[in-house]
């Protein structure tokens, strides 16, 4: 179930089987509550502002980071990045002894946020499916907090996923569309 910014009423959150990977690090996934049942916490956002495109680091990973930079004209950026620090700390309280890492980083478009792309994150616009994310462009997304990541030096990071997203994209036309001024004045001459 995805739960709508407008419909985050209140932010519970249960955390499931800790999953051991390695020595060094453990998982924790994590549900939130919503009408009195644990669910994946997915959220389907406002519209948020891309400034950098889709970006690889390594050779094999990608990641998204998504801005609140427009929210001096959209105030459910406000509450929705409210609702954010609220899950943070909620995390950082339960955690106390440990250094929880924030995920919402403050940089030259506000406060950011990033997104691991994996593939199965689709993104769209008004025609398609698209391949490749530009920087400058807003859209709406499906994310998800996924869970923590622990280590044995008592650092928490938490992991957000993108699952798709409905870009804002100029409008472009797939074929010759321009209306032939001849085929204008032959209908005219018909009335």
């Amino acid at each position: 179930m995805i739960i709508n910014h407008k419909k985050i009423n209140k932010i519970n959150l249960a955390s499931k089987n800790i999953l051991k990977y390695t020595n060094d690090y453990s998982f924790i996934p994590l549900q939130i509550e919503n009408d009195n049942k644990y669910i994946n916490c997915i959220f389907q956002t406002p519209s948020l502002f891309i400034p950098y495109g889709l970006q690889q680091i390594n050779s094999n990973k990608y990641v998204l980071d998504l801005s609140f930079h427009n929210k001096m004209n959209d105030k459910h950026l406000i509450t929705f990045e409210d609702n954010l620090n609220k899950i943070y700390k909620i995390i950082q309280k339960e955690y106390k002894n440990y250094n929880v890492n924030k995920f919402l980083k403050t940089n030259t478009y506000d406060n950011c946020i990033r997104f691991k792309i994996n593939k199965f994150t689709k993104f769209y616009d008004q025609f398609q499916n698209l391949t490749n994310v530009k920087p400058y462009l807003y859209g709406k997304f499906i994310i998800h907090l996924e869970g923590l990541w622990v280590n044995n030096k008592k650092e928490i990071w938490f992991q957000w996923n993108l699952l798709q997203g409905k870009l804002y994209k100029e409008i472009r036309f797939n074929h010759y569309s321009f209306i032939d001024e001849s085929s204008i004045e032959e209908k005219n001459d018909d009335d």
